[in-house]
């Protein structure tokens, strides 16, 4: 007779990359007062691999809940309270992609300005616009 899955190490480790370990990372974030952007980097990249963690493993204890006779983990993982499993690892990763956006747009703001700094006043004056298609052919100047 096979074992529960509460007593498998897979559901344990389900736990620590879905609650435990996304949980003390979004507390370090908010209680951070500085960061360096290769650590947030880090941490965003963390948050994707955790939530990949996630779904590998969602699907590993379902098919171990499948062969189990205990009726409490079927009605966990293998009924339609299962897909409310899976808005975790979406939040995780969700949480992940917009960290990791947030280090890409500010490297680039960071890379606009020092590029702007060195070009001077050609990056400062606008480009000239023109509308010739929307002109007469007789009103075009050559």
């Amino acid at each position: 007779m096979p074992s529960p899955v509460w007593i498998e190490s897979e559901f344990w480790v389900l736990v620590l990359c879905s609650v435990l370990l996304p949980l003390a990372i979004i507390v370090h974030l908010i209680r951070a007062v500085e960061i360096n952007r290769y650590v947030l980097m880090g941490l965003a990249l963390a948050l994707l691999a955790l939530a990949c963690i996630d779904f590998i493993l969602l699907g590993r204890v379902a098919n171990i809940a499948h062969r189990t006779p205990d009726l409490l983990d079927d009605r966990l993982f293998l009924s339609e309270a299962s897909a409310a499993l899976y808005i975790l690892p979406l939040v995780c990763a969700g949480v992940g992609i917009n960290l990791l956006s947030f280090v890409i747009t500010q490297h680039l703001r960071i890379l606009g300005a020092v590029t702007g700094e060195e070009q001077g006043k050609l990056a400062a004056k606008p480009m000239p616009v023109h509308y010739a298609s929307s002109l007469n052919p007789k009103e075009r100047k050559s």
